[in-house]
């Protein structure tokens, strides 16, 4: 008797966002403040579970199983606050961006993502003469490429009662388990029993 089984999960996960807070040939003049801000936050939570079993009895029985996990997760997110050509001179009105309060230009992103890869391979096979073979892989791959980007470019910025501030910030996070197990087991004369399982995590 012959046994054979595969199983396989895949999962494919990918976030691609365009975040954008822009003053473009423009001017502004406020008694209070101005906040030019681009915020982005994505995340992924992803489990591929992937399992095979094969039983087989009798003379010359042979089982074989295959079982894999496979994850893809990637983010690309591009997170941008820009105040361009906003000067005077270049914009209409002419005083670029005046404020009485604080001139804040700010672009941020948080990304995370939580992958969880199981891969569990068992083949059985009972009887002389038998054969049982067992494989597992669970490889997952994880990627974060982000730009995040907070820019002032031919503009003019004055607060008179306040402060003028720049910032880009990134927070990315990756967690990732990946497990791979294989059991082969045969029982009885002369029988044979193999079994070989690998997991990788790229991040």
């Amino acid at each position: 008797a012959v046994a054979v089984s595969f199983g396989i999960a895949l999962a494919d996960n990918q976030i691609d966002n365009v975040t954008l807070a822009q003053i473009d040939d423009s001017g502004f003049d406020s008694e209070g403040t101005i906040t030019v801000e681009a915020a982005s936050i994505g995340r992924i939570d992803s489990l591929a579970i992937g399992a095979a079993l094969a039983i087989s009895g009798g003379i010359g029985a042979v089982s074989v199983t295959g079982a894999a996990g496979v994850t893809n997760n990637s983010v690309t997110n591009d997170t941008q606050a820009l105040v361009l050509s906003s000067a005077p001179g270049v914009a209409s009105p002419a005083e670029g961006l005046r404020a009485g309060g604080d001139i804040t230009v700010t672009a941020s992103d948080v990304t995370g993502i939580k992958a969880e890869n199981v891969a569990a391979s068992v083949a059985i096979s009972i009887a002389g003469g038998g054969a049982s073979v067992a494989i597992a892989a669970s490889p997952a791959t994880n990627t974060i490429d982000n730009r995040v980007r907070a820019n002032v470019d031919a503009s003019s910025l004055t607060s008179t009662g306040g402060s003028v501030d720049l910032s880009a910030t990134s927070d990315n996070r990756v967690e990732a388990l990946s497990v791979a197990a294989a059991l082969a087991i045969s029982a009885g004369l002369y029988t044979g029993a193999a079994a070989g399982a690998g997991a990788t995590a790229t991040n």
